[in-house]
């Protein structure tokens, strides 16, 4: 798709070629010197652009032309708020090796596209330290068909800010590797609308896996497909090369997620990389909906920072996962266990017959144990290093007979070494305890509080 290199400016100038007429191309390197500097002064009057002041019969050619427009020189794009935009075509790539950085503003605005392969595609030919490429600002992208909306290849220094996406059958944003890497692409405040993925990480091609220093902050997700990861880590490439978003940042997840979706699929190279503020919710009937699925790691592991995620109907990690503890060894950053428990859905068990009761401490932060029989013996089964610390919430319930006895742990500790012993009928007695050094030490309990 060609277009008008520039468009014209407040003083009714074009960039002409020698006979007078304007001169057509989607490169600015293709461009004599002359007609460069005669595009940058045109340029200069018009820094901020808006598609429709260029010529195109559709939204995409307007827009297509407003780049190239901007050409060398690069400036703002700016799409009208409570206008929507129609594209029925891709974008031509941008290359921003060739080209200077753009601006997207799209407050307001929504661009509905309706091909299947990526509508708007963001590269670089050169690796140039320091190239300003792209930068969206707000509006609604969708894209019912797509593979992808946004795809970025070699490419980095792009930044995504309060952009909402709805590609239901791809990817919001797809990072591909193909000769070079891409680093530092920010996505700040995205908000997810049945995204299949939000952003995925590809090798095509590349020896290179680098994906560095990506942040994703503040998103905001919702509903999914079943299987497929909202924040997807593909492995597999070229001689086994994986995608390695290490010194990364996935910092404050919220949102509702259909059964069966996961947040994050973790694998590749991520050392380095730290993940926190996780809150998401599924429906109470899911059964598949789930925080990780763990893949091939290699190198160092990631880390989880700060207060363990709050999730509510959500298993911690896929059962297909290579391993049930990928953040490295038991250490404990900001008093959270790393590899100890993680999920804010209590472990239950009930007891028709007197017994025991295995409390997988690994997989959960609470457990309700209903008693229609005695608990004979009960024991925390867990993996936590020495150094490690967590906390650990078990209940037990009586049925409406009462009268149920239980033993605690042995390896539990209680405030004047004496633990509770209530059996009232329909009533929970609870300690909460947190792991010290081999041994689980009281910090609260509740006993005799009535259930009904």
């Amino acid at each position: 798709m060609a277009a008008v290199i520039a468009g014209t400016s407040d003083s009714g100038s074009t960039v002409v070629d020698g006979k007078g007429a304007p001169v057509v191309t989607t490169n600015p390197q293709d461009l004599s010197s002359t007609q460069q500097q005669q595009a940058a002064r045109n340029i200069g009057t018009v820094r901020t652009v808006e598609p429709e002041q260029f010529g195109g019969s559709t939204d995409d050619e307007q827009l297509a032309n407003a780049f190239a427009a901007l050409g060398a020189v690069g400036g703002v794009i700016r799409l009208r708020p409570g206008k929507t935009y129609t594209w029925h075509d891709a974008v031509p790539t941008m290359d921003w090796s060739k080209r200077g950085g753009v601006v997207l503003t799209a407050w307001g605005a929504t661009v509905e596209y309706s091909g299947s392969g990526p509508a708007f595609t963001s590269t670089q030919t050169a690796t140039i330290a320091g190239t300003q490429t792209l930068t969206v600002l707000g509006g609604e992208w969708v894209a019912p068909s797509a593979d992808s909306f946004f795809t970025i290849i070699d490419s980095g220094n792009h930044l995504f800010y309060r952009c909402r996406g709805e590609v239901p059958n791809g990817t919001f944003v797809h990072l591909s590797n193909r000769q070079f890497w891409s680093e530092r692409n920010h996505f700040v405040e995205l908000e997810d609308h049945n995204c299949r993925e939000v952003i995925r990480f590809t090798i095509d091609g590349s020896i290179h896996a680098s994906f560095a220093r990506t942040l994703v902050k503040d998103l905001r997700l919702q509903g999914g497909t079943a299987g497929y990861p909202k924040i997807n880590i593909v492995t597999g490439g070229v001689d086994g090369v994986f995608p390695a978003p290490y010194d990364s940042t996935f910092d404050g997840i919220v949102g509702n997620i259909a059964d069966g979706v996961i947040i994050a699929r973790l694998a590749g190279g991520m050392s380095g990389t730290q993940i926190s503020r996780i809150q998401v919710e599924s429906q109470q009937t899911s059964t598949k909906a789930a925080v990780f699925q763990v893949g091939d790691l290699q190198g160092k592991l990631p880390v989880l920072i700060g207060e363990p995620p709050v999730l509510r109907n959500l298993l911690v990690f896929t059962d297909d996962s290579t391993t049930q503890n990928p953040f490295g060894p038991n250490v404990a950053l900001g008093g959270v266990a790393l590899g100890g428990a993680l999920s804010g859905t209590p472990y239950k068990a009930t007891l028709q017959q007197a017994g025991t009761v295995s409390v997988p401490a690994d997989l959960c932060n609470a457990a309700i144990i209903m008693l229609n029989a005695p608990c004979t013996r009960s024991e925390i089964v867990s993996t936590l290093d020495q150094a490690a610390s967590q906390s650990l919430t078990i209940a037990f319930q009586q049925g409406v007979a009462g009268g149920a006895s239980y033993a605690w742990p042995s390896n539990c500790r209680f405030a004047k070494a004496k633990p509770p012993t209530d059996t009232t009928p329909m009533t929970q007695t609870s300690v909460t305890f947190v792991f010290s050094h081999g041994v689980w030490l009281e910090v609260a309990r509740a006993e005799g509080v009535p259930i009904a």
